[in-house]
């Protein structure tokens, strides 16, 4: 009863910075789909939800999930400055500290239709 407590209040917090972040308005970008690995505070600070929710927002497609060796993985597709600007704002978020991002460019996947959290 507690710990759904306190999840719900994570998630809420979470929530929150999304919502607080300001979102530009991006101009046309080119199309591209990057593989990324997050290493530093990534997992048990609510890094997958904060990314996922904030992908959503900006309307990119993808998924995120934790690895076992501590690090965090996504594949990201849509607008290349809408994927910087995610990336950025991750760099600034409470509690989260990345130390290290691995980032690779692929080529494009048409089965991707929404961005989810993978378990």
């Amino acid at each position: 009863m507690v710990k759904d407590f306190i999840r719900r209040l994570k998630e809420k917090y979470i929530e929150n910075q999304v919502n607080n972040t300001e979102i530009p308005k991006f101009s046309d970008s080119e199309i591209v789909n990057k593989n990324f690995k997050f290493s530093g505070k990534v997992q048990g600070v609510g890094f997958r939800f904060q990314f996922m929710l904030m992908a959503q927002e900006l309307e990119l497609v993808g998924w995120v999930k934790n690895l076992s060796d501590g690090r965090v993985e996504a594949e990201v597709q849509g607008p290349r400055n809408k994927i910087e600007f995610l990336v950025d704002s991750m760099k600034n978020k409470p509690i989260i500290r990345i130390n290290n991002i691995e980032e690779k460019e692929q080529a494009l996947n048409n089965k991707l239709k929404e961005f989810k959290a993978v378990y």
